[in-house]
C-alpha cells in the first residue's frame, strides 16, 4: 500500500502503470484492481486510509465510456466487477446501477459488432480464457444478473 500511496497522482486522479507509462482502469493494473483489493480489506478493517483509497478509486472511475476491450482482466468488465463489489460492501445502489449501465453499453456494442472486444480473438480463434476472454465476461454478467457467485477477481 505504501508503494501505491507514493505513486498515486491526484492530478489524474489515478495510479500509473509503469510498464506502459500511462494510466489504466483495469484489475491487472489500475484503479479497479486497487479498488477491489481495498474493498476486500475494508470488509474487515475500516481504517480511514482504506476508505480514502476507495474514494480515490471510485471517484475517478470512468463508468460512462467504454474502453477498447471488454474482458475482466483489464477491460470494461473489470470496472463492472469493481462497481458490483463496491455496491455490496459500501451499500451504495448507485454503484450497482453504474455497473449495469457499463455492462449494458458493452453488450450493445458487442451486438453491433457481433462479438465482445477481447485481445487476440479472431474469426478463426475464440478467446476462451476466463480473465482475457468471453467466459469471464459471461461470468460477470451472471453476477450482475443476481447470481450468488464469488468474485473471481478477488480469488474467492
Amino acid at each position: 500500500m505504501r508503494f501505491e500511496d507514493r505513486h498515486y497522482v491526484p492530478e489524474q486522479p489515478r495510479w500509473p502503470d509503469f510498464r506502459f507509462d500511462r494510466y489504466r482502469e483495469g484489475w491487472c493494473a489500475g484503479r479497479a484492481g486497487i479498488g477491489l483489493t481495498r474493498l476486500r480489506m475494508f470488509e474487515t478493517d475500516r481504517r480511514p486510509v482504506l476508505r480514502r483509497d476507495l474514494d480515490r478509486a471510485l471517484g475517478g472511475l470512468d463508468h460512462d465510456s467504454l474502453a477498447r476491450e471488454d474482458q475482466v482482466c483489464c477491460g470494461n468488465f473489470s470496472r463492472v466487477e469493481f462497481l458490483l463489489r463496491a455496491s455490496r460492501v459500501l451499500d451504495v445502489d448507485a454503484y450497482w446501477r453504474q455497473a449495469e449501465e457499463l455492462a449494458t453499453d458493452a453488450v450493445h456494442r458487442a451486438e453491433q459488432r457481433g462479438e465482445f472486444s477481447v485481445p487476440w480473438q479472431t474469426d478463426n480463434w475464440y478467446a476462451k480464457s476466463l480473465f482475457l476472454g468471453e467466459p469471464g465476461i459471461g461470468y460477470s454478467l451472471l453476477r450482475l444478473a443476481g447470481a450468488d457467485l464469488p468474485c473471481l477477481l478477488l480469488w474467492e
